[in-house]
């Protein structure tokens, strides 16, 4: 079994959740020393975004969360 962080369990959580009734988008780009992550998707005619980057994943993932719109 995977030892995985909070940030990357709360990131599986996000695309479980996606389903038929809600469309979901994440890029991901990893280089120059760090990740740049950007998810959003469409749910009950609502889209929500959010953009994060940092030098680790977890640090890019806490900032999606802390900018999800």
């Amino acid at each position: 079994m995977l030892d995985l962080t909070d940030p990357e369990r709360q990131f599986i959580e996000a695309m479980r959740q996606a389903s038929d009734n809600n469309l979901l988008l994440v890029v991901e780009r990893i280089g120059r020393g760090g990740w740049e992550i950007e998810m959003s998707n469409m749910h009950e005619g609502k889209r929500h975004i959010g953009h994060g980057a940092g030098k680790t994943f977890s640090e890019a993932w806490g900032n999606v969360v802390a900018n999800w719109a």
